[in-house]
């Protein structure tokens, strides 16, 4: 189905994972993906498919043209649920939306009667490639956001407070000015963010990952995409605790290694003799949970043409 889907992001600095699997998983059907920010919102002549990662959506629906929206996430504190309240006022009625689960669904309060369906957090192929043998660089890899509202500082002080010997790397965009504060911390490695596609060789440095989510809305009901990275490049986790991972663990059978409040158990020893356990991620490739989420079915709907049958893509364990 020769279709041109426009995703329209909120700035060029929102990581969006998802958009690079979407463009390999569509270019199989030669579907052609385009990335468009929201101020670039007039350059969608000849586009098929608006699709958002929301956000506010206020632009009306174009005849012939399918109009999504994505909700990955629920909306940040502060104010985190009255945003949410806003959004379903503000934003136009899509003819369908993608939710990153039922509980994010829930939570978004949408009951209307548009179109819907789920697409979790996936991985891309890349991060299952087994890492190489030898001594590692890093005790412990970070990946993904360090915003202030994910409380770095807190956690890195705490780590070394009880770990002054640990060799950290942090991965993802850093401020001038939490760079600057790691100085303090010589054994830190604020390496920033890197392509997608680099990620995994850089996990692959570490002996543990180490997932700080903090247990509060709507941070701890949202799938962790890193600790699923994490997994799939085999790397034993060190975790906060909190609603979406204790779920995760009784559904897969997982066990990491749960950090105390002060992160006074995070010591070598104790990871070393702690009996990690990781899930298996059958079906959480990008090219699976793609396919079974129906996105595929509900935009053949949309244009009166299925999409052909294909076997696997590469995307698929």
């Amino acid at each position: 189905m020769p279709l041109r889907i426009a995703f329209i992001l909120r700035s060029p600095s929102f990581h969006a994972p998802e958009i690079q699997a979407y463009t390999r998983f569509f270019a199989r059907y030669g579907v052609a993906c385009q990335v468009f920010y929201q101020n670039d919102a007039k350059l969608l002549r000849g586009y098929d498919i608006e699709w958002r990662l929301m956000g506010l959506d206020t632009a009306p629906r174009q005849s012939g043209r399918m109009k999504i929206h994505e909700y990955a996430s629920l909306s940040s504190p502060p104010f985190g649920r009255w945003k949410d309240r806003i959004k379903k006022v503000a934003n136009v009625q899509p003819d369908l939306r993608i939710f990153l689960s039922p509980t994010v669904k829930k939570l978004s309060q949408m009951g209307d009667d548009v179109p819907f369906v789920f697409r979790d957090m996936g991985v891309a192929p890349e991060f299952f490639a087994p890492c190489p043998e030898g001594e590692k660089t890093y005790d412990l890899v970070y990946s993904g956001n360090l915003d202030a509202e994910r409380r770095p500082r807190t956690y890195i002080r705490a780590l070394y407070r009880h770990w002054p010997e640990c060799r950290l790397l942090l991965l993802g965009s850093i401020s001038e000015g939490l760079r600057s504060w790691l100085r303090r911390y010589p054994l830190a490695h604020a390496q920033g963010r890197v392509p997608y596609w680099q990620v995994p060789g850089y996990l692959c440095q570490a002996r543990f990952g180490l997932n700080l989510i903090p247990d509060v809305y709507p941070l701890n009901v949202q799938t962790s995409t890193k600790l699923l990275e994490y997994c799939a490049a085999g790397l034993p986790v060190a975790s906060t605790p909190y609603a979406w991972l204790s779920a995760f663990e009784r559904e897969t059978g997982a066990r990491f290694f749960i950090l105390s409040k002060t992160l006074d158990n995070l010591k070598p020893e104790a990871l070393g003799a702690f009996g990690h356990r990781l899930p298996s991620l059958q079906g959480r490739t990008w090219d699976t949970v793609i396919t079974h989420s129906g996105i595929l079915r509900q935009i053949g709907a949309f244009f009166g043409e299925a999409f052909p049958t294909l076997p696997p893509g590469p995307d698929t364990l």
